[in-house]
C-alpha cells in the first residue's frame, strides 16, 4: 500500500496537468507599430518600446548598476519605493539609438515618481 499510494497520487497530478484547461504561462503579445498619419508630426513616433529578452537584459543591467542603487536610496529617503518591477519601461530612440529606462516609484500616499535612466546613468525624476 505504501508503494501504490505515491504512484496513484503522482498519476493523478500528472493527469490534472495535461487534462485541465487553460495555460498558466502566456507569452507577451507583440506590440503593433504605430501608424503615423500625414498630419501627425509629433516626435512620439521616434521611439520604440523594447520588449522580451532584450528588455530583461537591459533591466537586469540597470538593477545592478551603482547609479540605480544611489537613486533608489535617494527615493527611499524621500519615502518612495519601487511600485512594480514588472512595470519598468524600456524605450529606444530610433534616430540616436539611445536606450532609456523608466522606473516607477510610489510613496505611501499613492503619489508616483518616474526615475529615468539612460545607458545606466540617472537622468532625473519626474512626478506622474
Amino acid at each position: 500500500m505504501k508503494r501504490v499510494l505515491p504512484i496513484l497520487i503522482g498519476s493523478l497530478i500528472g493527469l490534472f496537468l495535461f487534462v485541465m484547461p487553460g495555460s498558466y504561462v502566456e507569452a507577451a503579445a507583440e506590440v503593433n507599430p504605430i501608424i503615423q498619419s500625414a498630419d501627425d508630426d509629433c516626435a512620439c513616433h521616434d521611439v520604440t518600446p523594447i520588449e522580451g529578452i532584450e528588455k530583461v537584459k537591459i533591466t537586469a543591467n540597470l538593477l545592478i548598476s551603482f547609479d540605480f542603487w544611489k537613486a533608489s536610496l535617494q527615493a527611499l529617503k524621500e519615502g518612495y519605493y519601487i511600485k512594480d518591477i514588472t512595470k519598468i519601461e524600456v524605450i529606444k530612440h530610433n534616430q540616436t539609438g539611445q536606450v532609456m529606462v523608466g522606473v516607477a516609484f510610489e510613496n505611501s500616499k499613492g503619489k508616483v515618481k518616474m526615475y529615468v535612466f539612460s545607458n545606466g546613468k540617472f537622468l532625473g525624476a519626474t512626478p506622474l
